[in-house]
């Protein structure tokens, strides 16, 4: 029995440092089934501020195609080692949904983000289910799911390169990209 528990952490161990060294996005239709752990990432991490201040939280989109100047969030934020949508993600993501039931030709594409802490794999799986977190609820507001597609960077791409609570809260973000 010992020696097949150990067979099983050494394949484990395996796939999950392969699969580490990926630096490719997850897109939607690959984004891990298995569920993100909902304990603390170590004991050390702590716990990070909620979300960014609210000058940031209601920053509006910016780059090409996105509500830049319609007064629609560029961004929507999470608390740590969660995907679960707070009220006020949940409030910009009811002007999301407004603008794309009012403009059918608008696509929308998530992108679910972390903060630094935890492994690739873990990240990469986080950020996953932030984004499918998003367009479960752009759905139930009566957003066509074939109008909306997710992507996860993990920890790739942070808004805020400091290794701080305010930088971690800022990174662990869906930013939502009209197109």
């Amino acid at each position: 029995m010992n020696q097949s528990r150990s067979s099983a952490l050494f394949l484990a161990l395996a796939v999950g440092a392969a699969a580490g060294c990926a630096h490719k996005p997850v897109t939607h239709a690959a984004a891990p089934t298995a569920p993100v752990p909902t304990g603390e990432l170590t004991a050390a991490a702590g716990r990070a501020a909620d979300v960014p201040p609210s000058s940031d939280r209601n920053a509006t989109a910016t780059g090409t195609g996105t509500g830049e100047g319609r007064g629609l969030p560029g961004s929507v934020f999470f608390d740590f080692d969660s995907a679960n949508l707070s009220s006020a993600t949940r409030e910009d993501l009811d002007k999301v949904a407004g603008k794309l039931k009012s403009d059918p030709g608008t696509t929308l594409r998530i992108e679910g983000n972390c903060d630094e802490r935890g492994t690739t794999e873990y990240n990469l799986a986080l950020g996953a289910h932030r984004a499918d977190a998003a367009k479960r609820y752009l759905h139930r507001l009566g957003v066509a799911d074939k109008r909306v597609s997710t992507t996860s960077y993990g920890s790739e791409r942070p808004k805020n390169p400091a290794h701080d609570d305010q930088a971690w809260a800022e990174n662990r973000r869906d930013d939502l990209i009209l197109k």
